[in-house]
């Protein structure tokens, strides 16, 4: 004797599945494609130690996980929000952004320091030095970062790793994204579509024609200077790598995986140490499990992504 659910299969109810397929079929296509649910991709071959925020099981901080997603662990945690996590040079601190509980507001964000285990952490920015995306110099001794001022602009700052001697670089509308610094000591930093160059002491500022137009806050220097890592303009845009500093004919990232990953707000980056790869957190809007963090060749090939981590940005990958 059978359950009192069971029912003999007719031929309505083989009608009544097949309906129900092709309509999750046909939504799926709608949403633009495969999910990363649906989709499997190898673990990166590429070792090492990535610097994440992210908020595993509700507790948010930033974490340090491997490539292969072994050791994940939170190194820093605070009741506001911390983003943007960067390495030093040498690979013996973190710098990132810390918000106020209850607030994203980045003219109320301030930068901070921590060992590489989380120990001693402390405050490197003050009272209404505000400010987010920090680049350490080449040489470790200074940071710079964008400066958030009233009512919606943010200039590029440096200010000295003990928090002394603070300077304003810029003095513009509008906001400077990107701060980052190239191994002859300039900042780059992204404003209104362009690309520039400048000195940690506010001369010689320079419009970097060869790159084009670029996105606002995707920038990433390859560790030996050589390749300059933007995003794009355009629909969809891409991940772009072009030689640096003369420009050139840039390699687009495109793989399966292109408009998941390019048709999105923002996709942060951060290279291996050898320069051969980068890793990306990006999503797509209609992507309901957050961001994943994407590992890919500086030729394209090779797409591959770390396991099981969900809603992860800003991966600052540790130098060696």
């Amino acid at each position: 004797m059978k359950g009192p659910g069971y029912h003999r299969s007719s031929a309505a109810d083989v009608l009544v599945l097949a309906l129900l397929a092709l309509t999750a079929l046909l939504a799926l296509a709608a949403c633009g494609g495969p999910t990363e649910n649906a989709m499997v991709l190898p673990t990166p071959s590429a070792t090492g130690t990535i610097a994440i925020e992210t908020a595993p099981g509700g507790k948010k901080g930033i974490y340090l996980v491997n490539a292969d997603r072994s050791g994940l662990r939170r190194v820093v945690e605070n009741p506001g929000l911390t983003e943007d996590p960067a390495w030093s040079p040498d690979g013996s601190q973190i710098v990132y952004v810390v918000y106020p509980k209850g607030t994203g507001d980045s003219r109320r964000a301030s930068l901070w320091l921590a060992n590489a285990d989380g120990s001693g952490q402390r405050q490197v920015t003050s009272g209404d030095v505000n400010g987010f995306m920090p680049s350490w110099s080449p040489d470790g001794t200074q940071i710079a970062f964008a400066q958030t001022l009233p009512p919606e602009v943010a200039n590029t700052a440096v200010i000295n790793a003990d928090g002394s001697g603070l300077k304003r670089l810029t003095d513009t509308s509008g906001s400077d994204f990107g701060s980052v610094w190239t191994r002859d000591g300039r900042i780059l930093f992204a404003h209104g579509g362009s690309l520039f160059a400048i000195n940690p002491d506010g001369s010689g500022r320079t419009e970097l024609t060869a790159f084009g137009h670029v996105e606002n806050c995707l920038i990433a220097l390859s560790p030996d200077g050589t390749k300059l890592a933007l995003q794009t303009l355009g629909t969809p845009s891409h991940i772009a790598v072009f030689p640096f500093p003369d420009g050139g004919t840039p390699v687009k990232l495109l793989d399966p995986l292109s408009d998941y990953l390019m048709n999105n707000r923002r996709a942060a980056m951060s290279w291996t140490p050898d320069g051969k790869a980068l890793v990306v957190a990006a999503s797509d809007e209609l992507e309901p499990d957050g961001s994943r963090l994407f590992v890919i060749n500086a030729d394209g090939s090779g797409l591959s992504a770390v396991p099981g981590i969900k809603f992860a940005w800003n991966p600052a990958w540790r130098p060696e």
